[in-house]
């Protein structure tokens, strides 16, 4: 494997890892976020293009709590 190659998919792996890591100056969290509404079984009606997503049919997604508080 030549070795520029091997730098190039380094250094993009490293660039989508430190890109999902902190949170940007402008952005704020919502304070008045109601976790529960939103738990439970949810259903697609419309989705954007993307790539990944063609060719998916009757997409769901179920959130529930988790015991250590976070969400599954």
């Amino acid at each position: 494997m030549d070795i520029r190659f091997g730098i190039s998919w380094l250094f993009a792996g490293v660039l989508l890892l430190t890109g999902c890591t902190s949170v940007r100056d402008k952005v704020k969290p919502v304070t008045a976020f109601e976790l529960d509404k939103y738990l439970g079984e949810w259903h697609e009606i419309a989705r954007l293009d993307h790539s990944f997503e063609r060719g998916l049919i009757q997409v769901s997604a179920h959130y529930s709590m988790r015991e250590d508080g976070g969400v599954n």
